[in-house]
Formats: C-alpha cells, structure tokens, sequence
C-alpha cells in the first residue's frame, strides 16, 4: 500500500509540474518525433508485457514480463509529463502495425510465447539502446536529452535480463 501511495504521489507531482499553464516550450521537431516513437514502443511493450503475464509457459519470463510493465510504465508517465510539459500531445492508443503485434502475441501460448517474446524483446531492445543512445547526442531539449541518458541503463538491463531468461528457458 505504501508503494502504490509512494507513486501515486509520484505521478500527482509529476502531473502538476507539466500541467502549468502557458510554460509549454515548443520542441525541436526532430525531438517531437523521437518522443512519439518512444510513446509508441513504449505503450507497445507495456501491453505485451502485460500479455506475456497472462501467456507466458515459464515463471522466468512472467518475472521479465512484470519487469517490462513496471518499467514501462513508469517511462511512460514520465515520457508523457515531458510531452505535456511542452505541450506535445501523445495517444494513448497503438499505431496499427503495433496493434498487430499484440494481437499476435495474444494467440501465443506457453512455449511458444516465451520464445517469440524474448526474440523480440532482445530484438526490439538492441534497436532502442541504438535510438536512444542516438537521441543521447543529438536531441536539443535539456529535459528530454536527460531522460533518455536516464533510460539507457534500464534498455540495457532488460537486454541483458532477456538474454539471462532465453538462456534459462533454452535448458527447459
């Protein structure tokens, strides 16, 4: 219970700094998309963390699933407050080719699931240590450019976590 209110007055802190009025400051449109896309792979791990919790064959891949929901989560408020911050405005709703992927993943069960899961969590990860380690070096905005050198241990932990569970999971 102390958790849930511990982020709760996270999430309430974070919300009244980014929803004061007229500080919006326009974004570089190059940092707006990067934001978009993060948005979206963002929300897109978040529901297929969500959907490995229910599908996944192996106690080792629900722990990682739960980590990508914890995580993602959290990014994504957090990701969301800098948006408003200046007033960027993101969906909460899946691009369609991502829509897709979670309806394939929500067809696969145990076994199956893990497998497909970690190759695209390994996969989907290496890709995004690569965006946002470019992002690192070339986003203009202060706050952005610090909370994506923030994310880049964490991208790099479930790379790694991934790695460890597909090993595991490979034995069984």
């Amino acid at each position: 219970m102390q958790r849930i209110m511990s982020m709760a007055g996270g999430v309430v802190a974070t919300l009244a700094f980014v929803i004061v009025p007229g500080l919006a400051q326009q974004l570089d449109t190059k940092d707006a998309q990067f934001i978009k896309e993060a948005n979206q792979v963002g929300i897109l791990e978040f529901r297929l963390g969500t959907i490995g919790l229910e599908n996944a064959g192996t106690k080792e891949v629900r722990e990682l699933a739960l980590r990508m929901v914890e995580d993602h989560n959290t990014a994504n408020i957090e990701l969301q407050g800098l948006a408003n911050a200046h007033g960027l405005p993101l969906s909460y709703q899946l691009d369609p080719q991502f829509e897709a992927v979670c309806e394939n993943f929500g067809g696969l069960r145990n076994a199956e699931f893990d497998r497909q899961y970690l190759r695209h969590v390994l996969e989907s990860h290496k890709k995004d240590l690569d965006a946002f380690k470019k992002a690192g070096k070339t986003v203009q905005d202060s706050q952005l450019r610090d909370w994506v050198n923030m994310m880049l241990p964490v991208i790099e932990e479930h790379r790694l976590q991934a790695a460890d569970v597909q090993a595991v999971v490979e034995k069984k």
